[in-house]
Parts: C-alpha cells; structure tokens; sequence
C-alpha cells in the first residue's frame, strides 16, 4: 500500500481520517474520470521484417469509426492520507505505538505555537516533556538536535502567523490592514527576540528583510520594557 500521514493545520475534507488521492484525478479527461478523443483511429506501427501483405490486423482495429473512444487510465495509483494529528485514526494508533507517540509530540508542539510560544522553544520544550514522559524517549535521547531541526526546516511561517493573528491591530481598512500586518510581523520579531533567537535565523524564519528585524532588535536591547505598539512607533518616526 501507498501511504500519506499527515499533520497540518487543516483538517482532511469533511474532517475525515482519512482520505483516497488518485494519481488519474491530475489527467485531462473530458467529462468523467474516463479519457474520451474524437480523434480517428491511427494506424497501427509495426517494426518487422515481414512483407506488409503477412500481417494480420484484426477488424475492430482496421475499421474507422467516429464515435468517442471510453477507456480507463492506463497508469493509476492509488494513496491513502491518514490524518495523524492527535485524537484521529485511534485504531490505527492503538496498532502502531511509535506513530501514537508521534502524534502527541507534534500535538504539543502544535498546541504551545497556538499559544504564542515561538517554534524553535515550543518544539525544544515539547521534546522535553516527552523524554520525562517516555514518549519517544530513546529516539529523542539520541536525536533531539535533528527533530528541532527538522521541524524548523519544514515549519510553514504563514500559518505561524495566522495563529499570532489574535495579537495583531488590524482594523479592516486597506492602511489599518498594512499596519495590522506589519504590527504581526513585529509582535513575532519581538516574541523571537524575547526567546534569544538570532537575528539572522528571524529573518530566516520570516522570510523577512534582515534590516528590518536588526532594527527592531536593536530596540528592543536600547528598550526591553517597550511593547510592541512603542518599537512599531519609534520606527515610523525613523
């Protein structure tokens, strides 16, 4: 069997445990998941040393006819995607304690970003906590640095965002909406800052101009009581 796990934000449609992704359903078909062509039928292509008059061609490939030609895709793969985010597929969890232990580390994690812990120490510090529960706890043991640093890598930045959205200022109109986000971006900035990650990995992480975050870096050392409206209003004024 061909399968998917995943872990993202969103849940499978319907909120399924699972769902089937066919490779056919990327083919161009005309009206249904079957191929169909107008097109007259070509003639066959023959590599051979016998005379032409020798071979056999059967009627139903030598007649001509001009009604659509239905058949099944001639490549197809099937793969199932299993949600496994905590609490879903639990049968299948309860057969597989590794991909069980899995689901709550990322669990956690999942839920310490939501409450507006930065990634890298809300992956460290769910790591941690699995270790002294004996989740995953020799495979941690022995690749810690390589977990953290894989799901640095992977961590989708926008979606981090949205979940910080609850701490921005956005008003509604188009200027509030540019502030809104800049106010995000910052309240982020800060949050990093607060939790010693460097600069350079900030503006990584962001996928953000480094100018910008060495400034509000910098203010944020000149000025560690500040919040995030006062560095967002010192830096306009520059």
């Amino acid at each position: 069997q061909f399968v998917i796990f995943y872990n993202g934000v969103e849940p499978l449609e319907d909120n399924k445990d699972y769902i089937e992704l066919h490779l056919s359903d990327a083919f161009i078909c005309a009206e249904s998941n079957h191929l169909t062509t107008n097109a007259a039928p070509r003639q066959p292509v023959v590599t051979t040393d016998m005379p032409v008059s020798d071979i056999d061609v059967p009627d139903s490939a030598a007649q001509n006819t001009s009604s659509p030609i239905s058949t099944r895709p001639c490549l197809e793969c099937t793969a199932r995607v299993y949600n496994i985010n905590y609490g879903h597929n639990q049968e299948l969890m309860a057969r597989c304690r590794t991909l069980e232990e899995y689901s709550i580390l990322i669990g956690r994690i999942s839920s310490k970003v939501r409450n507006g812990i930065p990634l890298e120490p809300a992956a460290d510090a769910a790591v941690q906590e699995c270790i002294r529960n004996g989740i995953l706890k020799d495979f941690l043991i022995k690749h810690r640095s390589e977990v953290v640093g894989m799901l640095l890598e992977e961590f989708d930045m926008d979606e981090y965002i949205k979940m910080e959205r609850r701490d921005s200022y956005e008003d509604g109109h188009e200027d509030g909406l540019a502030e809104g986000k800049r106010l995000e971006q910052l309240h982020v900035v800060h949050n990093l800052f607060q939790k010693s990650i460097p600069a350079e990995n900030c503006a990584d992480l962001l996928n953000e101009n480094t100018d910008f975050v060495n400034k509000i870096y910098s203010l944020c050392h000149a000025h560690p009581d500040w919040s995030d409206e006062d560095i967002y209003n010192a830096l306009k004024e520059k």
